[in-house]
């Protein structure tokens, strides 16, 4: 059973229910993605770089927020007005008192789904790659073949400052707090079948992060889908965005952001 919430309660408003938006968000980040790394791509190419498309993966981190959030967030806004909503409907209350609580909750399902994402992560690479993950030469051979270029060092600042933060709202507003209770309700109240569809597209977006590939993208689905899951129950448990964003907003800004920052920093 899904809590009570906003994004839940407008579900129910007879003839809100569109079918294409739940249908079409939870599979959407991940050709929003590939098209900003064609364009980058041709950007490289265009300028004459010697390796345009390992130049292009290098910039994924910056092309995510721009083209995977900015277009994720205006397709939000063009179904939620369709059903007479606004985005601040999918975030639910935001309460000064509860505040505390909120970043509490967060920063422990942060630690919860970080061990579960390394664990999970290590699994997928296993499946993929086979034991010899675990031989130090052969692991930092992965993806060898076609390895992407370090970007530019304000690209890791950007990956710091900027990305946590869009990935984390945009991300939660479209799997969680919106697509995941309107599947429900398409789905004749299957909610493990809803859960299940959102899981998949939060993975596949994945497959392109970074995009080296086929293998790497395999490991990185089958490691980040149990993130997936662990996102959506946690939210059919709770009812409510604000402890997910918070917990998003600290594995990516963990992750993404702090780790490659200071060990391109310590490298220089």
């Amino acid at each position: 059973m899904i809590a009570q919430s906003t994004s839940t309660s407008a579900v129910d408003r007879p003839g809100s229910l569109a079918r294409l938006g739940p249908l079409v968000m939870p599979f959407v980040r991940l050709p929003l993605i590939l098209a900003g790394l064609a364009a980058m791509y041709g950007f490289f190419r265009l300028t004459g770089h010697p390796q345009p498309w390992p130049a292009a993966v290098g910039m994924t981190n910056f092309v995510f927020p721009l083209t995977a959030d900015l277009g994720a967030l205006l397709l939000l806004i063009y179904f939620t007005r369709q059903e007479g909503l606004h985005l601040r409907d999918l975030l639910g209350p935001f309460r000064r008192e509860g505040l505390l609580r909120e970043v509490l909750l967060g920063l422990g399902l942060f630690i919860g789904l970080a061990l579960l994402f390394q664990v999970s992560a290590l699994l997928g690479m296993l499946a993929v790659y086979g034991p010899g993950v675990f031989d130090p030469e052969q692991a930092a051979a992965l993806g060898s073949d076609m390895a992407f270029v370090q970007p530019p060092l304000w690209v890791f600042w950007w990956s710091l400052l900027v990305l946590p933060v869009s990935v984390a709202f945009v991300e939660q507003m479209t799997y969680q707090g919106y697509a995941l209770p309107r599947l429900v309700r398409l789905l004749g109240g299957r909610t493990w079948a809803a859960l299940l569809v959102v899981s998949l597209g939060f993975a596949l977006q994945h497959t392109a992060l970074p995009l080296v590939d086929v293998q790497m993208s395999l490991a990185r689905f089958l490691g980040t889908l149990p993130v997936g899951l662990a996102f959506g129950l946690v939210y059919l448990r709770l009812g409510r965005l604000w402890p997910l964003i918070i917990a998003h907003w600290a594995l990516d800004f963990v992750g993404l952001g702090l780790l490659p920052l200071l060990a391109v920093l310590n490298a220089s």
